[in-house]
Formats: C-alpha cells, sequence, structure tokens
C-alpha cells in the first residue's frame, strides 16, 4: 500500500490488532460497542490508559472531527 505508518489511524477491537498496529506505528484506536467486550473495566478496555476507545460511531467522529462520513465509505476531510 506503500502508506506512512504515521499518518494511518487503525480501528481495531482485538489485542492482537491493537498491538500490531502500534507496533507498526500506527495510532490506534479501540471500538468497544462488540458484545465481546461487554463487562470488561475501563483500564482493561483502555490499556491502562494507553488506548482511546468508542462504542458507538458517533463517538468516533468526536474524537477524529478531521474523519467524515460519506454514503460510499471513510474518508479524511
Amino acid at each position: 500500500m506503500n502508506a506512512d505508518p504515521a499518518q494511518c489511524l487503525v480501528i481495531e477491537d482485538s489485542l492482537p490488532g491493537i498491538q500490531a498496529a502500534q507496533n507498526a506505528g500506527m495510532r490506534v484506536v479501540r471500538f468497544t460497542g462488540g458484545s465481546h467486550l461487554r463487562g470488561m473495566g475501563e483500564a482493561a478496555l483502555t490499556l491502562d490508559g494507553e488506548v482511546r476507545c468508542f462504542d458507538k460511531w458517533e463517538h468516533f467522529f468526536e474524537m477524529e472531527p478531521q474523519a467524515s462520513r460519506q454514503t460510499n465509505g471513510w474518508v479524511d476531510s
């Protein structure tokens, strides 16, 4: 893909995916809206504050206001 990892944002829910993104030097936010993450405490979800989390897409856009949503997919504005 020839993309600069520092310019990438990864949206992930799994620990291996989060770790891979971090190891690659990419920013990562964790989607916590899946039923498999219900009941986990905030420290576990955020990896003790290391990862920002959101559980609803409107929260994602509050966290990442430079992102915009179009009917044909995700784009940077």
